[in-house]
């Protein structure tokens, strides 16, 4: 069965949705302004949020403080702010993880 996962930000919920069948959505987090996900090879969820703010959903909990924190070094007017995150396809290994910040 695959799972969607769902974030709770500042957007309105939209009813009437119907999920292809398999398919089923969970909240799993809720944080302010998410703009991207994506998923470490031992099944960490990263969560990059407009702000400047990577959290860490991992075990069922998100963590207390942001993995990372660029507010205050980030502008986020308009359609600016932390907009990505993708993990390094060699991950296990190098540990990178890459952030899109549109600060243009």
């Amino acid at each position: 069965m695959l799972t969607g996962v769902l974030l709770l930000g500042a957007a309105p919920k939209v009813e009437g949705i119907t999920l292809p069948p398999g398919f089923s959505d969970t909240a799993v987090a809720e944080v302010a302004s998410p703009t991207a996900l994506a998923f470490t090879p031992e099944g960490r969820l990263l969560i990059a949020v407009k702000p400047g703010r990577l959290w860490v959903y991992q075990n069922g909990v998100l963590s207390p403080t942001p993995a990372l924190d660029l507010t205050g070094r980030i502008c986020t007017d308009r359609e600016r702010g932390l907009l990505g995150v993708a993990v390094h396809p060699g991950f296990a290994v190098t540990s990178y993880v890459y952030l899109y910040p549109n600060v243009a």
